[in-house]
């Protein structure tokens, strides 16, 4: 296995802190006390990342969609339909591993 992170050791309550570093590139900046993260297992490995629920990503994708609509993002109709699948397909993707990673 690959180690080039920093190592850190729980404390007696089995909590670690996750360095700066880490949290500046997970989004989660300097305001980060009640910022939800969400943690699962993957392939043996924790993982940590910010959480979105799916309400959230579905008024992103919302607000991308009327971006196309609008043509402040210019698209040919065919491009428009491709990608507008493709965000379709990632936002249930999305939600059913958020759903996942939940019940984990």
């Amino acid at each position: 296995m690959e180690t080039n992170g920093i190592l850190r050791h729980f404390d007696e309550l089995g909590r670690i802190s996750i360095p700066k570093d880490i949290r500046n590139q997970l989004g989660l900046g300097p305001q980060i006390e009640n910022v939800p993260v969400e943690m699962f297992v993957r392939d043996g490995e924790v993982v940590i990342r910010p959480f979105r629920s799916p309400k959230v990503l579905h008024s992103m994708f919302s607000r991308l969609y009327q971006l196309i609509e609008d043509g402040e993002i210019p698209l040919s109709d065919e491009d428009k339909r491709t990608f507008v699948a493709d965000m379709m397909a990632l936002e249930d993707r999305i939600i059913c591993t958020s759903k996942e990673s939940l019940r984990t």
